[in-house]
Order: structure tokens, then sequence, then C-alpha cells
């Protein structure tokens, strides 16, 4: 592999992508956009690869179920290996890695979608996805298949619901600025859909219970001589 323009080392220093090789294809040379579906990568000349003049043509806007399709001079390549994605470098287009983990980085599911086969894998027991028979759940450091969430979940619950005081002072749990769980103490993030005054039930994410949360709503009253507002003091 030839040595990399001193320009793309630089930006590679602050990505940590991997740059492979450059990709054979006689098809893209002059292209310069590229965007992603998925992993495929698709190559495309102008502001956007979709052709709006066909999608109007064939009744786009005004008839339903119309069909916006690629420009015909737009073209989609498959990238050898799942996590490669292409970037443009000194005027010709690389396979540059973007698996978090191949490239010496934590892993963070947040801030790359892109992971190779061997790194695609839960969090906690290491399954494939071709192994999985349930939707798994996203986290921060990478998804994490369902029973493996249940055996995290019900740790927690543990560890929570056994940090607990032994006797339960309800007051504690009376004029609150944010919603607390009084099973376990949980703290919800967002109040904004408890700010009714009417008492509802809410089941804590954390320990399971259901308990009851009651918005108290004060009122405070502003009081001002007439005559003072007529004189606009």
């Amino acid at each position: 592999m030839r040595a990399l323009p001193t320009l793309y080392r630089k930006r590679l220093t602050t990505l940590k992508d991997k740059a492979i090789c450059k990709i054979e294809d006689d098809r893209i040379e002059g292209y310069t956009q590229r965007q992603r579906g998925g992993s495929t990568q698709v190559f495309y000349k102008g502001s956007d690869p979709r052709d709006f003049e066909r999608y109007r043509k064939e009744g786009g806007g005004v008839m339903p179920n119309i069909e916006m399709h690629l420009k015909p001079d737009t073209i989609e390549i498959e990238p050898p290996v799942v996590s490669y994605y292409a970037e443009l470098i000194d005027g010709v287009w690389w396979w540059v890695n973007g698996c978090s983990e191949c490239n010496g980085r934590p892993r963070a599911s947040w801030k790359s979608y892109i992971e190779c086969d061997k790194h695609n894998v839960c969090r906690s027991c290491g399954c494939s996805r071709q192994e999985l028979t349930e939707p798994p759940y996203g986290g921060s450091s990478g998804w994490i298949c369902k029973p493996c969430a249940k055996i995290e979940h019900d740790r927690e619950k543990a560890i929570a619901l056994a940090a607990m005081p032994d006797h339960f002072t309800p007051w504690d749990y009376h004029g609150l600025y944010d919603v607390k769980c009084p099973y376990c103490d949980y703290k919800f993030s967002d109040c904004s859909d408890h700010l009714e005054a009417d008492s509802h039930k809410e089941e804590c994410p954390r320990c399971d219970n259901v308990f009851e949360v009651t918005a108290d709503h004060s009122v405070t009253f502003d009081c001002s001589r007439i005559e003072e507002k007529e004189r606009g003091e």
C-alpha cells in the first residue's frame, strides 16, 4: 500500500480510522460526493443522488405512492468488509475501516454504527447478531441481547433494593423537586410527563415496582396599589 498523503495523515490522527486500500473501480473516477445507505456506498454528482426530475414527471408531490429513484449516473458499491466506508483522499477514493475496536478505540454505539463482524457482538456474552432470536437493546458501549439485558436488569434491581434503608419513611418522598421511586430511590431524568396535578401511577424502570405520583402546585399573588399603577410606578 502506498504511503498516505501528509494532509490525510494529519486527519487520520484525529479520526483514528485506518485507511486500508484504494478502491479499484474506474466507474467512480471524477466523483467527489458519497453517502451511505447502510453499508452500501452511494457515489453521485451534484448536490443529491436522488432523481427529483423523474420523480416530478411521474407525479411525485401530487400523486401518492410515487417512488423516488436515484439519478442514472449514481453508482452503488458494496464494501469488501461490512465495516469499511469510502473516503476521498487527495482526489482518490480509499476504503477506510470505521470499526472503533479495529481502530483501537473503545466501543461506542452513539458515535459510530459501523462494526466489523468480529466486533458486532453482544457486549455481555459475545453472541453475534446472526445468533439473535429477538431484537437487541442498544447502549453507549454497544448493543446487548435480551437475555443478558434481563440478567443486568435483575442485578441492578437487587443492588438498588438492598441499598434502601430498613425503615421506610414516607415523608422522605414528599415535596421533592424530582420524581423518585419510593421503593429503590431511582431518580427520573425527565419529569415533564408528571406535571399534571392529578395522581397517576408510574412503573419504575429499575425495580419494576409501581408507585403513585402527584404534582403539587403552589400559587403566589402579586398585589399593588391602584394609584401607583396609574402613575406608572
